[in-house]
């Protein structure tokens, strides 16, 4: 899942994490940080369907719409940072990685 490091003026660049996560289609999943001092997360959908990123609140295919093999990302984030996830018509993988400072 795209590269291991990021070049960025903050010096963003250690990955602290990385994972995929099935978004089932059922509801509002919450996606959370798993480590400390994340300063950057990245979220990319594989496949196969569209994912709706937002609050608990979100419907599908509204607000911010991440197709299949397209990515957000959250900069600057928190420890205490989450979103919610919703698959729009069939389960689909998350891949969750969170950067440092280099």
């Amino acid at each position: 899942m795209g590269t291991n490091y990021v070049y960025h003026s903050h010096q963003i660049g250690l990955v602290l994490t990385t994972r995929t996560i099935t978004i089932t289609t059922g509801g509002s999943q919450q996606v959370t940080l798993l480590t400390s001092g994340a300063i950057l997360v990245n979220f990319q959908n594989n496949g196969p369907a569209n994912l709706t990123l937002g609050d608990s609140a979100i419907v599908a295919n509204s607000g911010d719409v991440v197709f299949p093999y397209a990515n957000r990302e959250f900069y600057p984030v928190n420890d205490n940072f989450s979103t919610y996830a919703r698959a729009t018509s069939a389960s689909t993988v998350l891949a969750v990685t969170e950067y440092g400072v280099a």
